[in-house]
């Protein structure tokens, strides 16, 4: 089980909130390695955010960026 629930969820150019993993606007609440994948991106604003749905203690975590 996992000590503390987090969740990456991004907002596209258009307007969609979605999670990663399951690129739906239902989070993968069982897997903290979460990866988003983005193809035919539209140009615009994209946002991303790491929300944490259960909190018991203090964990680090990390976010890597690549874009090619």
């Amino acid at each position: 089980n996992l000590i503390n629930v987090l969740n990456l969820c991004y907002r596209d150019a258009t307007g969609n909130h979605l999670y990663a993993n399951t690129h739906t606007a239902n989070p993968d609440g069982r897997n903290n390695v979460q990866r988003i994948i983005l193809d035919n991106v539209v140009p615009g604003t994209y946002d991303f955010v790491v929300t944490c749905d259960t909190y018991v203690s203090n964990q680090e975590f990390y976010l890597a960026w690549y874009a090619a």
